[in-house]
């Protein structure tokens, strides 16, 4: 098991903990963050998103770290059903790694390739979508698109439900959701008897199999 802590990087061996020399950043605002990362791929390979969007990988048989050079300040990432890898970073877009041919290329158009990525999730039709602020890009295979959902607001976090009804989480503007068969994502209010705030600060969003 794999903790990511103020103190650093730890790793629980069933008998105890190994410390690794890498630190995370912890910045929460109203209205962003940035926030170390742990992600496991398709191939069972850990990345960590260290201080300053560091990207690195673990080689297991050697116990290190390998540090990705060639893109800085990386927010988040994700690896597709095809194992090519999406890096999104703090105000320079989404970088995509193809996974055979290891080619790096940054794939937003030119007025988009300066946002924020705080969030990734693959739909179950493949489609990649990626939170950014003022609302979500959407990747289909080499096409990518910016869809404004609510200016002046930075979006955190996406999570898909069983019949396929998208959650939106954003930093100050609440929860917005999208039904599968809806063009548009719209601010969720709640339920009958609990209203959620306009104004709530949504870190991470989660749909467990009860919807």
């Amino acid at each position: 098991m794999w903790f990511a802590t103020q103190d650093g990087l730890n790793k629980y061996t069933g008998r105890g903990f190994i410390q690794y020399d890498i630190q995370f950043e912890d910045v929460t605002r109203s209205t962003f963050s940035k926030l170390g990362k742990i992600y496991i791929d398709k191939l069972e390979t850990l990345w960590v998103v260290s201080n300053s969007g560091q990207l690195e990988y673990y080689q297991k048989e050697i116990d290190s770290f390998q540090m990705v050079s060639n893109i800085i300040q990386v927010s988040t990432l994700i690896q597709d059903a095809a194992q090519n890898y999406y890096l999104g970073t703090y105000q320079n877009g989404i970088y995509k790694i193809h996974h055979k041919t290891k080619d790096t290329l940054q794939i937003l158009n030119p007025k988009d390739a300066q946002r924020t990525v705080y969030d990734f999730l693959e739909t179950k039709n493949n489609t990649i979508l990626a939170t950014t602020n003022d609302g979500i890009i959407e990747i289909k295979n080499t096409d990518c698109k910016f869809i404004e959902i609510s200016s002046h607001t930075n979006f955190s976090a996406l999570a898909t439900s069983q019949n396929n009804t998208l959650f939106l989480g954003s930093y100050g503007k609440g929860l917005f959701v999208k039904q599968e068969n809806n063009q548009s994502f719209k601010p969720f209010k709640g339920f009958t008897s609990y209203q959620l705030p306009d104004n709530l600060i949504i870190q991470d969003v989660l749909v467990d199999k009860q919807n």
